[in-house]
């Protein structure tokens, strides 16, 4: 991959970290960026014993 074909990925990666989706478990709307984080909680939760179940995020 050449730099300006890198550069021109790691631009579109950045932007669609930033847009929102509203996530279906906790109905707020987040940034794609911290999905992640976000399943990450939820699981520790689980583990816990929090949560009676893990809610996997189904994309949409």
């Amino acid at each position: 991959m050449d730099e300006d074909t890198r550069k021109r990925v790691l631009v579109a990666w950045q932007n669609r970290k930033r847009e929102t989706l509203t996530h279906s478990f906790i109905g707020e709307t987040i940034e794609i960026g911290l999905l992640p984080h976000i399943q990450a909680q939820l699981f520790a939760r689980f583990l816990r014993g929090d949560l009676d179940a893990y809610p996997a995020f189904i994309w949409r």
